[in-house]
């Protein structure tokens, strides 16, 4: 265990998101500065609603021979109870968590709740936009939380006050917004849309502009992530970005000096950056 040599194993699931396959290209860049090798691990209980046991067990005997693990467990979404088993007995080699802050796993994260307060500070001090809708992840998700709740300190700081209704339920994905904005009450007035990631903000874009509602002059909109596609869309998607190249050498940097039995911080904050382009009004 004190060699860096060994095959380092990444937990992602089955049909990677866009999220993490952005994070995985950044992962495999990183270990080939560091001098690494990766093994991606995809596993389908990583979206299960059931706690999946046996699929647990038979991930844990196929990562039995790496030297240690990174776990991408912001995509794990359901009560976080098979990942959270997967560690227990993975334990003591190397693991390192990307997205969420497991118990007794060293963990990199992004501060979702600051990145929020910053988007609705811009939208309401930059474009004076007051009636915001915000679309959230699933409510499982510790991100998705925490970004619900930084949007609501955001309105809070701006003096706008919190309404129900301008809360959407979405999941992450684009057929989830959809599905939201499908529900909107018509006669809501809104000229600003927060959506909890990249894709569910290019969602809302393309059905926004489908209704023939001009974005941003009508109504400005911000993702999370700063996935590739944001910048490339239609109309170009100001976003939050995920320090992807950050959070991958910290993760990798974290496995190696566990597997060298030195200390490391148990949670690492990585701060995320607003990224203006002009679905929010700026050039």
């Amino acid at each position: 265990m004190g060699s860096d040599n060994g095959k380092i194993g990444v937990l992602l699931e089955w049909s990677p998101s866009a999220y993490s396959r952005t994070l995985r290209a950044q992962l495999e860049a990183e270990a080939n500065k560091q001098g690494l090798t990766l093994s991606f691990v995809g596993v389908h209980w990583s979206h299960a609603s059931s706690d999946g046991d046996d699929e647990v067990d038979e991930t844990l005997a196929n990562a039995a021979h790496f030297a240690g693990m990174v776990l991408l467990s912001g995509v794990f979404s359901h009560r976080l109870h098979g990942l959270a088993r997967f560690a227990q007995n993975y334990a003591p080699k190397p693991l390192v968590s990307i997205g969420y802050r497991l118990s007794a796993v060293p963990s990199i994260v992004v501060d979702n709740r600051l990145g929020m307060q910053l988007a609705v500070g811009h939208l309401v001090g930059v474009h004076g936009r007051r009636k915001l809708l915000f679309i959230r992840g699933r409510k499982d998700s510790q991100e998705a939380e925490d970004r619900y709740l930084g949007f609501r300190h955001g309105l809070r700081e701006n003096g706008i006050l919190h309404e129900e209704r301008r809360i959407l339920q979405g999941d992450f994905t684009r057929a989830g917004a959809l599905r939201a904005l499908g529900d909107l009450d018509q006669n809501l007035d809104f000229d600003g849309i927060v959506a909890a990631n990249d894709d569910m903000a290019l969602a809302a874009l393309a059905d926004l502009r489908r209704r023939g509602l001009d974005v941003p002059e009508q109504v400005a909109i911000v993702g999370f992530d700063d996935l590739p596609e944001a910048a490339r869309a239609s109309v170009p998607l100001t976003t939050l970005a995920q320090p992807f190249e950050n959070l991958a050498k910290e993760a990798l940097a974290t496995i190696r000096k566990l597997t060298r039995g030195e200390a490391v911080p148990a949670v690492q904050a990585v701060p995320v950056t607003l990224r203006t382009r002009l679905s929010c009004g700026c050039s």
